[in-house]
């Protein structure tokens, strides 16, 4: 029996940073070594690596993955949306690992709840039928939107996952509910 090795994203509620999180199960006799934590953004042919400890919280931005450099918070630009592949692993490393593809839409939500915003901000300007056609509208966009993540990270298609990530915000601009 192998320890069982899980990353879990946690929300940082930024765009411009990715939080992974170890939430792997350890044997009791196992001392973890050489852990090793490789992120390939979307794009990218290689991985960026970082050395981890057990139980490792790791926040990655545009710098430390060497999309854009930069010299403070504030100069960092959100991270890409799209297919985001993770591995890690553990000693002996070619035998201990799990890889994960994470599918980023942090940018493409961010839009979708713009639209909504706007559609309540306008919701005592409009008729009532023009407010329940939008909210529909936005319904479906959101569930294109759910679709795009569960296809990538779920199915493994990350072209069907790219195809509807591209209908939603295509969906979104046609929207006249932006903010």
């Amino acid at each position: 029996m192998t320890s069982q090795l899980e990353v879990q994203e946690i929300p940082t509620g930024s765009c411009k940073t990715l939080r992974l999180a170890d939430n792997s199960n350890y044997l009791a006799s196992v001392t973890v070594t050489n852990a090793l934590l490789e992120i390939t953004p979307p794009g990218a042919s290689c991985p960026v690596v970082f050395e981890v400890e057990k139980d490792f919280s790791k926040t990655v931005n545009s710098a430390s993955l060497n999309i854009s450099p930069t010299q403070s918070y504030n100069d960092l630009v959100p991270l890409p949306d799209g297919p985001y592949e993770i591995k890690y692993s553990i000693n002996p490393n070619l035998k201990v690992y799990v890889e994960y593809t994470l599918f980023r839409n942090c940018r493409l939500v961010d839009k979708y709840a713009g639209a909504i915003c706007s559609l309540f901000n306008d919701r005592s300007k409009i008729s009532h039928k023009e407010f329940d056609r939008r909210r529909k509208d936005l319904i479906w966009i959101k569930e294109v939107i759910d679709a795009s993540k569960y296809i990538a990270e779920e199915c493994g298609d990350i072209d069907a996952a790219m195809a509807l990530y591209n209908e939603a915000s295509i969906l979104l601009l046609k929207t006249k509910t932006q903010c």
